[in-house]
């Protein structure tokens, strides 16, 4: 005898095979928990470990810009008005940029995860 429950799962797992999708419930649930612990992974938490190897630790004008994909005018504009965290040595016009100031105003201005 088939009860509401089952012809309702019944239903609901043949939608799922018609769409291809033979996966039961028990089986997202464990997706979901492999996506949730990869998602805590160390290589999730550091995004830019490649950034880190392709870059040095102090930047100039012109790295910034190839990083941040901006024309090096714009980011002199946006550490002249404090946008982009940089410094000069006394007297010098040049600046220089923090690899982990430039990534973690980048973390900082996410507009989504």
């Amino acid at each position: 005898m088939v009860t509401q429950g089952d012809a309702t799962s019944d239903s609901s797992s043949r939608a799922r095979r018609s769409r291809g999708d033979d996966t039961d419930d028990a089986d997202l649930e464990i997706i979901l928990d492999d996506q949730a612990a990869t998602d805590q992974s160390p290589d999730r938490q550091d995004r830019y470990s490649t950034v880190r190897k392709a870059y040095p630790p102090i930047l100039n004008t012109a790295q910034v810009a190839e990083l941040l994909d901006l024309n090096p005018r714009t980011v002199l504009n946006m550490a002249g008005d404090g946008r982009l965290p940089a410094s000069r040595l006394p007297g010098s016009r040049k600046f220089h940029f923090l690899l982990e100031d430039i990534i973690t105003t980048l973390e900082a201005s996410k507009i989504s995860d």
